[in-house]
């Protein structure tokens, strides 16, 4: 089965796939503050990448472009956070795959792809690895 990981940074009380600086917007009805290509959940802090690996964010359109990349093993889908530090991604190191339960927090049931569409535009109708033992796939 094709997946796609997704990654999770840690930095003070911020996570990724993101940033602890936050910028307000009135227009966001759900709990996310948006910043360019990071997303800040306002519940638990946390910092997400808005676009799945293998995806770019383009800040013109304000929107995810190109294909996610799929993982077909769980390893693999855990080394693309290694990869993620050693690049600096978005200026950082300390990346990682979210855990079950904090991947599980961006459900929103009932929507296609099941994740809000205004937080993470172009996101894959997709499943995602997790960093769960044993490997836990989610969406």
């Amino acid at each position: 089965m094709p997946n796609t990981p997704s990654l999770l940074r840690q930095s003070a009380a911020t996570a990724l796939l993101g940033l602890s600086a936050l910028v307000g917007s009135a227009a966001w009805a759900a709990p996310f503050t948006p910043n360019g290509a990071l997303v800040t959940d306002d519940a638990t802090q946390m910092s997400w990448q808005r676009c799945a690996l293998g995806q770019s964010w383009d800040g013109a359109t304000s929107t995810c472009t190109g294909t996610a990349t799929v993982y077909n093993a769980w390893p693999a889908a855990l080394a693309t956070a290694a990869d993620a530090n050693a690049a600096a991604l978005g200026g950082f190191s300390d990346w990682r795959v979210p855990s079950f339960q904090e991947l599980l927090g961006l459900v929103e049931p009932g929507s296609t792809p099941a994740i809000n569409a205004a937080a993470f535009p172009g996101a894959p109708a997709s499943t995602f690895w997790t960093a769960s033992q044993p490997p836990i796939l989610i969406f």
